[in-house]
């Protein structure tokens, strides 16, 4: 849930107004290009039904950006064109990972016997939920010490919004999605000289503790038995996807990028983090997939968090100085 609110936190919806049009077509082209071989390959390697593969799929897509951006900064190529882009599509696939989140969410309160029990819940805490999200903005009105320099205050107000959202998500076991809704509440509540210290405040309490105990997890459900009878899937999801990325990424940003600036970027953009990981276990939890394609995609998830950040902060200086616009 801390994840799915950092999320949330992070999307800056004036941001993503204001993203140029390369950059919009580039994430869609990108994203669901590898959604779609990816899905194909879900299918016909695992038999599952076609909903279920394009959401892993879809999922399994997005980009880590959480990752990247600390290279970016270290490599002082944040303001490069590269940079730029790979933020910009980082921040436009939020949008798609919140629709994912809504997606699965539905699945899974199906799944877990609410859409049985009545659909107008489901919908009555959708309405609720997104009631709130645009009421929160109005809070701003209040003179409340977050306006006047009193930040400290920023992490319990936040906890209590997301505690907020959660609770009335779970009604209809959509607390996926209520999490990501009460970071973007808060985001349009917070003045802007808060955020960034929330950001940093809930990234510390989330990778220094409850992230670790997540991917542990992870790791505990996971079959190394199935990994290992699968490694050869694992292999040929990760090269196969790869490959779709950086090729859409050479001709989604043709024009804008150099030939090695976008195979940096592409190699950068495969980097795979938290959101496919929520969801593969939100759908493991409820039986919608099963070990096997659990596994093999969790695994080729680690290969990608572990080998891409070395190899794109390699690239970057392989890419030159050609990339940075005066």
């Amino acid at each position: 849930l801390l994840l799915l609110f950092l999320i949330g936190l992070e999307i800056d919806v004036k941001e993503l107004v204001r993203s140029s049009g390369v950059v919009v077509k580039g994430t869609l082209f990108i994203i669901l290009s590898e959604a779609l071989v990816g899905s194909m390959l879900i299918h016909y390697l695992f038999g599952y039904p076609w909903e279920i593969s394009i959401l892993v799929a879809l999922s399994f897509a997005t980009v880590g950006e959480a990752v990247l951006v600390p290279i970016l900064e270290e490599s002082r190529a944040v303001n490069t064109r590269i940079g730029r882009y790979i933020v910009g599509v980082g921040t436009l696939d939020d949008v798609i990972e919140l629709a994912t989140i809504v997606w699965v969410s539905t699945l899974v309160g199906g799944a877990a016997g609410h859409a049985g029990t009545k659909i107008w819940t489901y919908v009555l805490a959708l309405c609720v939920l997104f009631f709130l999200t645009a009421a929160v903005r109005f809070l701003k009105r209040l003179h409340i010490d977050l306006r006047h320099g009193n930040l400290g205050a920023a992490l319990p107000v936040a906890f209590f919004f997301l505690f907020l959202f959660v609770s009335v998500g779970s009604v209809a076991d959509i607390e996926a999605l209520a999490a990501i809704l009460s970071g973007i509440a808060i985001r349009t509540f917070l003045p802007p000289e808060a955020i960034g210290r929330l950001l940093r405040e809930v990234r510390a309490v989330t990778f220094g503790f409850f992230a670790p105990i997540f991917f542990f997890w992870v790791g505990v459900t996971t079959d190394m038995g199935a990994l290992s009878a699968g490694a050869g899937l694992v292999f040929l999801v990760v090269v196969v996807t790869a490959l779709v990325k950086v090729l859409a990424t050479i001709l989604a940003s043709r024009g804008y990028l150099t030939l090695r600036e976008a195979l940096t970027a592409g190699v950068g953009l495969s980097v795979r983090f938290s959101t496919s990981i929520v969801v593969l276990k939100l759908l493991y939890d409820v039986g919608l997939i099963g070990q096997d394609v659990f596994s093999v995609m969790v695994g080729a998830t680690a290969v990608f968090t572990f080998l891409v950040p070395i190899l794109f902060s390699h690239m970057l200086r392989w890419s030159g100085e050609g990339a940075v616009t005066k």
